[in-house]
């Protein structure tokens, strides 16, 4: 009798053990599809971020705001209706407006827009007039010279490469499972997994809400990139 009892208590210990285990692959598969959907919806809104920036020279912030827009989708919670989608398109603007987070341009750089740079009349966003602007030409690129111009890197690049717009998108991917998430926050701060674009998303993770409507919990970075023709003259003002 002492021998089937202590089985039935085996039993259940067994069962416990199994059924968090069972809920912990649950979870880990709900927020691996977070992160894939995430992840997806980054690709396409820094495709038509890098869209935007092909039609405003090249300049940061209307493809932040491009950005923003097509990130809103992950910030519907809450209130519904127009009020709520008010403030979703706030809490991403707050998200892609914070420090670190956003697009970072890749190309063309400063270097090559000094070597390339021609003085030229044009209008810029936010401008009342046109102005004079030191630019990297767009127009009548057909019947431009192609002959390269080597910059401080080396690198050898002729006006019509220099017209390509790469673009590189960091968003922070608020995870929701709980333990799990300070699990997978703990694996991507250890020195081994540490990265340059997880320290803007590590800095997030404390503290409670915050006034922007950025909520309080641990975040994951996730990445983009995009490359278009540019469809207007590259001015310097965001080239790093």
């Amino acid at each position: 009798m002492r021998v089937a009892h202590q089985q039935r208590g085996q039993g259940a210990v067994e069962f416990m053990v199994v059924f968090v285990l069972f809920l912990a692959l649950l979870g880990g598969l709900f927020e691996m599809t977070r992160v894939i959907r995430c992840k997806l919806l980054l690709r396409s809104a820094t495709f038509e971020a890098a869209r935007v920036g092909a039609m405003h020279h090249a300049r940061r912030a209307p493809m932040e705001a491009e950005l923003a827009n097509g990130m809103t989708a992950l910030q519907t919670f809450g209130a519904r209706g127009p009020e709520g989608l008010v403030a979703a398109q706030a809490r991403a603007r707050a998200l892609v407006s914070a420090p670190g987070i956003g697009i970072r341009i890749l190309h063309p750089t400063a270097a090559l827009h000094t070597a390339l740079a021609r003085s030229q009349w044009i209008h810029l966003d936010g401008d009342d007039t046109y102005a004079w602007a030191q630019v990297i030409p767009n127009d009548n690129l057909q019947w431009r010279p192609r002959d390269s111009v080597t910059i401080a890197d080396g690198t050898e690049v002729h006006l019509q490469d220099a017209n390509l717009l790469k673009v590189a998108s960091v968003w922070c991917h608020r995870l929701v499972v709980p333990a799990l998430d300070r699990l997978i926050h703990a694996v991507v701060t250890t020195p081994a997994w540490a990265s340059d674009r997880q320290s803007p998303c590590t800095a997030l993770s404390s503290g409670p809400d915050r006034p922007d409507g950025i909520a309080a919990g641990y975040y994951l970075a996730v990445t983009g990139t995009a490359i278009v023709r540019m469809q207007s003259a590259v001015v310097d003002d965001d080239l790093s």
